[in-house]
């Protein structure tokens, strides 16, 4: 992921497939630089979401040209 001018790097830490209703998955904890990236499950159907997580591993400043 960019943003402003640095990179970040993040390690995919786990995955779960829940209902479309729970959203506790968007709780993030207090501390720390986390991702979750969500999408529909199965494909073309939609019935269940396939949570991908994530912790920030590194960052790295990117020189813009």
């Amino acid at each position: 992921m960019k943003a402003s001018g640095t990179t970040y790097t993040y390690e995919a830490s786990g995955t779960e497939i829940i209902e479309p209703e729970e959203t506790s998955v968007l709780q993030q904890p207090a501390s720390g630089r986390f991702l979750t990236l969500i999408t529909c499950h199965p494909v073309h159907a939609g019935s269940h979401r396939l949570i991908v997580h994530a912790a920030a591993a590194e960052h790295t400043p990117v020189s813009y040209l």
